[in-house]
């Protein structure tokens, strides 16, 4: 544990498609595509100014192209090569697949399927791997606070297992414009807010040259 008044060692869990889903996706919150291209290490820096960032593991999967979106692995892979060029970053991925599901239609019109038959993308063991390395680094001590970047109820019981087995303290950090109650509400130590004004002010230089020397350009669709 860290010294009395020293700032807390404090290692950032993102749950890369939960968080890209509430700050971006969601209808009700649809931040600006131009915040996509985001540095991690600065958005947790600004979001807790008071704890000093030793880590950040980032959970997430490979993305297939669509007929909608042909780009989509493209710009997946510009900013995960952005990624690891920041200090202390480490990328975890699972796997994305996509199964054929009979679902129930919201409003089918005229002689519409009520159960058509549609394309389901399924992200495959990302919270598993985050739950994992959230109890392991507990076990091994590698932190003094935990901050969760989700907020899907699968990890409640990890984060209940790290406070209250492990004795750990765990925040979470959210996309203040979803308006669903943070899951983790009644179990951690403390919730803190992702604002708009946090990304505008973590976003990568357009351009930025890796430790081999290649360029990785923000996306033309994020500008």
């Amino acid at each position: 544990m860290t010294n009395s008044g020293s700032a807390p060692r404090t290692v950032v869990y993102v749950d890369g498609f939960n968080f890209y889903y509430a700050a971006f996706d969601s209808a009700r919150a649809a931040l600006s595509p131009a915040l996509k291209w985001l540095d991690l290490r600065r958005l947790c820096e600004l979001a807790l100014p008071k704890n000093r960032i030793t880590a950040i593991r980032y959970f997430a999967a490979k993305v297939s192209a669509t007929t909608s979106d042909p780009g989509k692995p493209s710009r997946q892979a510009a900013y995960l090569a952005a990624l690891r060029t920041v200090p202390g970053l480490t990328i975890h991925l699972g796997q994305l697949v996509v199964n054929q599901k009979y679902l129930k239609a919201v409003a089918p019109g005229p002689g519409e399927a009520k159960r058509p038959l549609v394309y389901v993308p399924e992200e495959k063991g990302s919270d598993v791997n985050l739950a994992s390395y959230l109890v392991l680094d507990a076990c091994q001590g590698d932190f003094d606070t935990a901050v969760v970047v989700s907020n899907d109820s699968d990890l409640k019981e990890p984060v209940r297992i790290v406070r209250e087995i492990l004795s750990r303290p765990v925040g979470a950090l959210r996309v203040d414009a979803e308006p669903r109650r943070c899951v983790f509400a009644d179990l951690v130590d403390f919730i803190k807010p992702l604002r708009a004004t946090h990304l505008r002010g973590s976003q990568f230089p357009d351009e930025i040259v890796d430790d081999r020397g290649a360029t990785i350009r923000r996306p033309a669709e994020w500008t």
